[in-house]
């Protein structure tokens, strides 16, 4: 099974530390059910569920190339969001997270 993955790097509100987040590509109404969020998404955005460490439950990047978090049922764009890269992710488990 192959997954669209994006990593991006931002500093952390919290500690004003580097972070680097990955998730892999979901729908946004996937992510609402699974998260329990509520509200609309973003035109012309991808979503993602992170898989990283580091980073939020899920982002979104839009065409743009800006990255948002969602947070109490809004959007919020990063403003240290840079260096963000799409790959592929090739896996055999089909149970992918």
């Amino acid at each position: 099974m192959m997954s669209d993955t994006c990593t991006f790097s931002y500093i952390a509100a919290k500690d004003s530390a580097p972070k680097t987040a990955t998730g892999i590509e979901r729908s946004w109404l996937d992510l609402k059910i699974e998260f329990s969020r509520q509200g609309e998404g973003l035109a012309g955005a991808k979503y993602y569920k992170t898989i990283s460490p580091e980073g939020p439950q899920l982002f979104a990047v839009k065409f743009d190339e800006t990255v948002w978090y969602h947070d109490q049922n809004r959007w919020h764009k990063y403003q240290t969001a840079r260096d963000i890269h799409y790959n592929i992710l090739a896996s055999a488990n089909s149970n992918l997270p």
